[in-house]
């Protein structure tokens, strides 16, 4: 399993780090990789304390189906909010796409 998590975590990567170049303006390039850093420093910071702090109000269910059910609904948590950013970023790319340099 970690195998096949290594392999897509790594083209997940690369997809990403390929994006955000293709809508980064050619202009301010470094700036863009400046507030990138930034956020995702305080997301590694936060994120943990953040996940704590739900997992520590998360009902704690116990059977054969949900061993580790804490985890398993802050995962069903992880990916509703995710999934929900995916429309925001279909509709840039139907606004008008790559940004202009």
């Amino acid at each position: 399993a970690l195998i096949f998590a290594g392999i897509g975590s790594s083209g997940f990567y690369i997809f990403i780090l390929n994006y955000r170049y293709e809508l980064m303006p050619d202009s301010n390039r470094t700036v863009f990789e400046g507030w990138y850093g930034a956020v995702f420093g305080l997301s590694v910071l936060l994120g943990p304390a953040l996940g704590n702090q739900i997992m520590s109000r998360l009902p704690h269910i116990e059977n054969a189906v949900f061993q580790h059910s804490q985890f398993q609904l802050l995962y069903l948590i992880t990916f509703v909010l995710a999934a929900s950013t995916l429309p925001l970023a279909m509709r840039s790319q139907k606004a008008g796409g790559k940004a202009s340099p």
